[in-house]
């Protein structure tokens, strides 16, 4: 799973099927009518947090998990911009919205700044549009087979300057632990 297809499937759950949700700077048509543009602006590995790694399973794999912040910025054009980009915002509070991000390893963590006004003339026309960054906690897993020393049973003399320790059958295992 790709945090680009979670940021999609939020956007899409969250709003009518009458807008159309599109990644931005796409060489296609522009939609007709309402729609939203999205665009990772930043994809940062948190370096704060490390990597949490569980014990080895039964298998010898160790489960390694990374943490990303995503900034998406979202663009909303058409009459009804601002509540489109309001819907998007407040959509984090609904069920099948947490629901969708969950599925998608997600989570909403707000949006960034205010939303911005950037109504600009379209051929004739103004258009509204509106303007703002939504950030995003996403997490992913690394799988790595690892090789584990069970048990170790040494036996045998030790001897430095004239001192022996003599090692009878001592047996170290991570058996029960």
């Amino acid at each position: 799973m790709q945090p680009f297809d979670g940021v999609e499937a939020w956007a899409s759950a969250a709003l009518p099927e009458t807008v159309q949700v599109i990644w931005a700077d796409q060489n296609a048509h522009r939609p007709d009518g309402n729609f939203v543009t999205l665009k990772i602006s930043n994809l940062m590995r948190i370096n704060t947090v490390k990597a949490y790694q569980q014990a080895p399973n039964n298998d010898d794999v160790v489960n390694i998990f990374h943490h990303y912040d995503i900034t998406c910025s979202v663009n909303s054009y058409g009459n009804g911009a601002l509540a489109i980009a309001q819907k998007l915002v407040n959509s984090a509070d609904l069920f099948l919205i947490q629901q969708v991000l969950h599925d998608n390893d997600l989570v909403f963590l707000g949006e960034m700044g205010s939303l911005n006004n950037l109504t600009a003339l379209s051929g004739a026309q103004f258009e509204p549009r509106i303007q703002f960054d939504a950030r995003f906690r996403y997490a992913t897993c690394d799988q790595d087979k690892v090789e584990i020393i069970e048990r170790v049973i040494a036996s045998g003399k030790i001897t430095k300057d004239d001192d022996t320790i003599i090692l009878s059958a001592i047996d170290v295992s991570n058996q029960g632990s």
